[in-house]
């Protein structure tokens, strides 16, 4: 790596590169092909081969001098595409994000949410409803009432 440790970026203000530089000594080698998981927080980061190698071209550039504008897509959604997506009002949607089931961010007066949270939030709400449906299944099986009714209606009982 490079030897500079701080460059001035405004008159007075100084950022020291060394934490950059400690980061990518801790990835692996650039020719491997494992995944890095970083945790910042209660959130972990998935690093790819090819994102270790962008950090790496990234801190090079800093070292030469040459910044480059490197801008990530995070993807978020609206209130009205996570409601879409789970199949509910965006009434409904707010009133879930108020109560704090599904994490979300405000972006001015607006909110937006991690398409990653609501899928989450997707597969616990299925998971609770599945087994929701399991008891009823174990409790009609236990009292047979699908089978009376069958034969009320002249259908042979399964």
């Amino acid at each position: 790596m490079g030897a500079t440790l701080s460059k001035k970026v405004r008159k007075g203000q100084t950022y020291s590169t060394a934490p950059l530089h400690a980061f990518v000594a801790l990835l692996p080698p650039s020719k491997s092909k494992s995944t890095v998981f970083v945790t910042v927080g209660r959130r972990s980061i998935e690093l790819t081969p090819a994102d270790q190698e962008q950090i790496r071209s990234a801190v090079a550039q800093i070292d030469k001098r040459t910044p480059r504008v490197a801008t990530a897509y995070t993807p978020h959604l609206t209130t009205q595409q996570a409601a879409n997506a789970l199949n509910v009002s965006r009434q409904y949607l707010t009133r879930l994000l108020d109560e704090g089931a599904i994490p979300f961010y405000r972006v001015g007066n607006r909110r937006r949410l991690n398409p990653r949270d609501v899928l989450d939030y997707k597969r616990q709400r299925d998971g609770v409803r599945r087994q929701h449906l399991d008891e009823l299944i174990e409790m009609d099986d236990e009292d047979g009432i699908y089978a009376r009714e069958a034969e009320v209606f002249g259908q042979p009982s399964p």
